[in-house]
């Protein structure tokens, strides 16, 4: 007689099988069996029973009890090339929506499902029909687990208030999130959420937003990352008393966007060396006695240097700058590049003097046009320097505007025909000037040197200033008394003024420079080492130099070698200083007047009292 079991095959194989148990709890109830030893291999195996399928839907037991199983869904995960490329699209500015040990499966409560809800839908109208019938299997199996949140989400956009705990469903990355910086209204990409515990740190509960803008660092564009808090509040807020919330809950976000596109552009042409002029504010740093960093607003009305490279590599005390991303997702198809490394070679100075050691960087820029997109996101500051102020600074960019060059004064000027043509045939040959061979060593006798002596006011600065103005070129000016008596002080304003003067195309003016000029002796070693180490610096200057002097016989016999023009001036007689009134009366009159040459005369005669 056949036994059942024989029937149905059972214990026919005469062989032992072995079987194991994967789960720790004691109990034969819960006894995980398996016929490998190895858990990933189970798993792997399990993993293939759901090959065929195109969503997999994983359930968690969360009930003990011996006679009620209650299942939890653990994940969602979308396994057809099909579906994954869709959602691959759909998720394209959607940073880690999945997490990199599950490609494709998503956890409870399925946050980036429920920030690309709307997405998945419009995707279902342009899908073929397979695909189609993939996403909405995907959906279906969404649906009920997300609704409560979908339900919320549309309640928060409806009434535009939420609350803390559930903030989460406004904040999706990869939105634009608008903020106030310093008074400027500001668009960002939020890149990360995260909710913090209290800790001892900070004890209040808060959300942490990761943020992006696009900024310019003197190389590269990139990605400037930045961090806001949202404090735990009660009860429901007001989304736009939030301090940073998304742009869409801005009821005049549209124009919000245009504004900042505007501004955009602007910044994308501010980038690299320019000359302009601002007019408003701008922001000084100063690091307190808490090694913090406090930022100084000032105002500001006149010329200035826009120029990132400059501000990072050039000044001595630099606030903390943050380092520029790559291109992220988003940015496609933009390609940022890091920085250029610096050689051994462009470190160090060959020129036989101490030149180079102001110039940490040579400027190797990478401008290139930017996106609509970007420029949304641009911050709204430019770096650069304060010419009246000789301070480094940041300035708004709605702030700034074009130079404002005036060629006036050099017509004006009470020069010889002759003298004013040479100078500015000077200050020509220095703008274009390529590789000089004065000297073997290289660098050394580059540039031009113009001395202008004679009494004060008769027009030894305005002259400079002219010349500047006429040739479009940014005048740096410096004083004696701003270089100061200290000779380790004097040597390294030197260095970084002719560095500064070199990397702008800037002729320098250096006023009431006696002090440097003056015959050394045997009496005076300090000053003598004042004149020593202004010699020295001035035999590498490539560039165009303005002196002034009171006592031109009493230069030191080496600088007359240097000097490569000399311009005497002398008190003005009558006849100039009527002319001056003239013509300063001319250049500011906007319509015609009625002056004749008696009423000249008697506006000169009142100028006498």
């Amino acid at each position: 007689m056949t036994a059942q079991g024989e029937l149905d095959g059972i214990g026919s194989l005469c062989e032992t099988k072995s079987l194991y148990n994967h789960s720790s709890n004691p109990s034969t109830a819960h006894a995980q069996w398996s016929e490998f030893e190895n858990p990933t291999a189970e798993e792997q195996r399990v993993l293939g029973l759901g090959n065929p399928f195109a969503v997999i839907h994983r359930h968690s037991r969360i009930s003990q009890d011996e006679t009620t199983v209650a299942w939890a869904t653990y994940s969602i995960e979308a396994r057809s090339p099909r579906l994954r490329k869709v959602l691959d699209q759909i998720f394209s500015d959607y940073p880690e929506w999945y997490p990199d040990d599950s490609p494709y499966a998503v956890h409870p409560p399925f946050t980036p499902y429920v920030h690309r809800w709307e997405d998945m839908t419009t995707a279902l109208e342009s899908e073929d029909p397979t695909t189609k019938g993939e996403l909405e299997l995907l959906r279906r199996e969404l649906e009920p687990l997300l609704q409560q949140h979908l339900d919320a989400l549309k309640k928060a956009r409806d009434t535009g208030v939420i609350s803390f705990d559930l903030l989460w469903l406004i904040l999706a990355p990869g939105c634009l999130m608008l903020s106030q910086e310093g008074g400027q209204t500001c668009i960002s990409r939020l890149r990360d959420v995260e909710l913090v515990p209290p800790s001892n740190i900070i004890p209040k509960q808060h959300w942490r937003l990761s943020l992006s803008q696009i900024d310019w660092n003197g190389s590269y564009t990139g990605t400037k990352t930045t961090t806001k808090k949202v404090f735990e509040y009660n009860g429901s807020m007001s989304v736009i008393k939030l301090g940073v919330y998304p742009l869409e809950f801005e009821q005049k976000h549209q124009a919000i966007r245009e504004a900042m596109l505007a501004r955009g552009r602007k910044f994308e042409q501010l980038r690299g060396f320019q000359v302009a002029t601002c007019t408003g504010k701008k922001y000084t740093f100063r690091e307190n006695r808490y090694e913090e960093w406090k930022e100084i607003p000032k105002q500001v009305s006149g010329r200035i240097i826009i120029d990132a490279h400059a501000y990072i590599n050039c000044q001595e005390d630099l606030p903390p700058q943050p380092r520029l991303g790559r291109s992220e997702v988003w940015m496609q198809p933009v390609c940022l590049e890091e920085a250029p490394e610096e050689s051994d070679d462009e470190a160090s100075s060959d020129d036989g003097s101490e030149h180079g050691e102001a110039s940490k960087k040579e400027r190797m820029e990478e401008i290139r046009p930017l996106t609509d997109l970007e420029c949304i996101l641009a911050v709204p500051r430019v770096k650069g320097f304060d010419l009246s102020t000789k301070e480094w600074c940041e300035f708004d960019v709605d702030d700034i505007g074009e130079a404002d060059w005036n060629e006036a004064p050099y017509d004006n000027l009470m020069l010889p025909a002759g003298d004013k043509d040479l100078v500015m045939a000077f200050a020509d040959r220095q703008r274009g000037a390529g590789i000089s061979f004065d000297d073997f060593v290289k660098h050394k006798g580059e540039g031009i040197i113009i001395l202008l002596s004679g009494p004060p006011g008769v027009g030894k600065t305005l002259t400079a200033e002219a010349v500047a103005d006429k040739s479009k070129t940014p005048l740096y000016m410096l004083s004696a008394s701003e270089l100061g008596t200290d000779p380790s002080k004097v040597d390294k304003v030197l260095a970084r003024t002719f560095e500064l003067c070199r990397l702008w195309c800037a002729p320098l003016l250096l006023d009431e420079a006696d002090v440097f000029l003056e015959k050394r002796d045997s009496n005076t070693l300090a000053r003598n080492e004042l004149v020593s180490i202004f010699l020295r610096r001035l035999e590498f200057y490539r560039g165009l130099m303005f002196l002034t002097t009171n006592r031109i016989s009493n230069i030191d016999s080496a600088f007359k070698s240097r000097i490569d023009l000399t311009l005497p001036y002398h008190d003005l007689d009558e006849s100039s200083r009527r002319a001056l009134w003239v013509k300063f009366i001319e250049g500011h009159t906007t319509e015609a007047t009625n002056i004749n040459d008696k009423g000249y005369d008697l506006i000169y005669r009142l100028s006498r009292l």
